[in-house]
């Protein structure tokens, strides 16, 4: 009888502490983090490839170049940085200490109009903060061809499947200089 009890709670303890081992290595290891990247490649509608990452998802991570690859956009961004905390993930909530990136390059292209569906940023499940957004020397290319470009841009992000909110925002460049707030909502225009 005292052997099965024993039997009964090394079972225990492994049924919980395997999962919690493994995820605890996905979050804080360079192998977990290659994990990860890789399943980027079974994403249908959206390609995203980084090159030269580093670090760990728990910790701070370096990806030298990301390039997004979507139908109505392309991204790139180079020497980007982030340190996220992962104690909300399972809520659906990331949060993000540091995002800074050297250089951001976006593309809007043409596309045929979507299928008539309800317009969001990101899953239901999901939100994101970014209290320390920095961003250097990007640039926006419209449809149209039209290219902006700004030196510089700080701000704290706040997403959810609704609205995408710029607080404290701060764009610099030799042209001029910019502050305030941007709130930009999903809605069909």
């Amino acid at each position: 009888m005292r052997w099965r009890w024993i039997i009964l709670i090394a079972a225990l303890v492994l049924l919980v502490g395997l999962p919690v081992v493994a995820v605890y290595r996905v979050l804080n290891s360079q192998a977990g983090l290659e994990l990860v990247l890789a399943q980027f490649q079974r994403l249908q509608n959206i390609r995203i490839e980084a090159t030269g990452a580093t670090g760990t998802l728990a910790g701070p991570m370096r990806v030298e170049r990301l390039v997004i690859e979507h139908e109505a956009v392309h991204i790139e961004v180079y020497d980007l940085r982030l340190r996220a905390r992962m104690r909300g993930i399972l809520h659906g909530i990331v949060q993000i200490d540091q995002f800074e990136a050297a250089r951001v390059e976006v593309v809007l292209k043409h596309r045929e109009p979507p299928p008539p569906s309800e317009p969001a940023f990101l899953p239901r499940f999901v939100e994101v903060s970014a209290p320390a957004v920095r961003l250097g020397d990007i640039g926006l290319t419209l449809q149209d061809g039209q290219r902006v470009e700004v030196a510089s841009l700080r701000a704290a992000l706040a997403m959810t499947r609704w609205r995408i909110d710029f607080t404290d925002l701060v764009v610099d460049d030799p042209a001029g200089h910019v502050e305030g707030d941007l709130r930009l909502r999903a809605r069909q225009p």
